[in-house]
């Protein structure tokens, strides 16, 4: 087995067997109950860009995420971990991936997920090293008025 790398698919082909399997998969997780047709509408339509961590023939870890380039915010939207590599610290890797992702490209913030499962919470709690390692400020986005909340680094 080849060793893992990542792949950014914003610098890809999009209509690669790889593409479709991380779309296919990325619409299945279910962040606030909605239905596949809206997550992939999220994904597909409004051109999501996807980091993809991969052994070139398994889809090991993605993440979907907007570069909001006026805002100068990356937004991530999903992260996904194969069942058989969870636990190993791949979602931590994919998303301190796309955080040097976001100072090489001189974004400001970023800001990850959806919800407060433990998971994520957990993975959230050992990335803040590198957010402040990077000099990146966290944001996130109030319910109330759906606009991004930049935080202190």
């Amino acid at each position: 087995m080849a060793s893992p790398y990542f792949i950014f698919f914003s610098e890809m082909d999009k209509k690669t067997s790889l593409f479709k399997k991380c779309l296919n998969t990325l619409s299945l997780i279910d962040p606030k109950n909605w239905p596949k047709q809206r997550i992939i509408y999220f994904l597909d339509v409004l051109n999501y860009d996807y980091l993809v961590y991969t052994n070139g023939n398994e889809l090991i870890g993605a993440s979907a995420f907007n570069p909001d380039r006026q805002k100068k915010i990356v937004k991530s939207f999903l992260i996904f971990v194969s069942p058989r590599y969870r636990k190993q610290g791949i979602a931590k890797a994919i998303w301190v991936k796309l955080l040097q992702w976001t100072f090489e490209n001189k974004f400001k913030g970023a800001q990850f997920g959806l919800g407060n499962n433990s998971a994520t919470m957990a993975v959230l709690k050992a990335i803040k090293r590198e957010i402040k390692k990077f000099g990146l400020t966290f944001a996130d986005i109030s319910p109330d008025t759906g606009k991004i909340i930049f935080r202190e680094k």
